[in-house]
């Protein structure tokens, strides 16, 4: 299952509009679902409103933008298995290498299909689980922020 931001098909669409829903902040930065596919999610996120007083990316919106993106990952892949939950991130880790002066991607790479399985296994089998994620911000290749979140859900019902 493929989905671009140049034709956003409806559940990519409708997970956009759902991260701005759930998490307003999203809105406020401007982010955009730009991809999901089989390699993970990317986001899109403009700089201008996202400046700070050097002309760089504020570091509070790169924490954000990131742990968002692990949101939305985990939510699309809930969705993907019929399971639904609420997700919530309980510890972050951020590395901040190099300023950013422009507009950026944040790249949310898929768990592997193990992780994925054990996860979902642990959710339906306990109504809880646990997933840890990963999100590179700026050039896929030479990432300027390094992000590690791990994700907690628990069931509805």
């Amino acid at each position: 299952m493929t989905h671009t931001s140049n034709a956003l098909a409806d559940p990519a669409r409708e997970l956009e509009v759902l991260m701005h829903e759930q998490i307003p902040i999203t809105r406020a930065m401007g982010l955009r679902l730009r991809r999901c596919d089989d390699a993970g999610l990317v986001l899109a996120v403009p700089l201008a409103p996202n400046v700070n007083h050097e002309g760089t990316v504020f570091g509070g919106t790169q924490y954000s933008a990131a742990a968002a993106a692990g949101w939305a990952l985990l939510h699309w892949q809930l969705a993907e298995r019929g399971l639904s939950g609420h997700i919530v991130i309980y510890h972050g880790d951020i590395t901040y290498r190099e300023p950013m002066d422009g507009d950026f991607d944040l790249i949310c790479p898929m768990p592997s299909a193990a992780e994925l399985e054990a996860f979902a296994a642990d959710f339906r089998g306990h109504g809880r689980a646990r997933l840890d994620l990963a999100v590179r911000v700026g050039e896929a290749e030479r990432p300027a922020v390094l992000f590690q979140g791990r994700y907690a859900v628990r069931s509805t019902a």
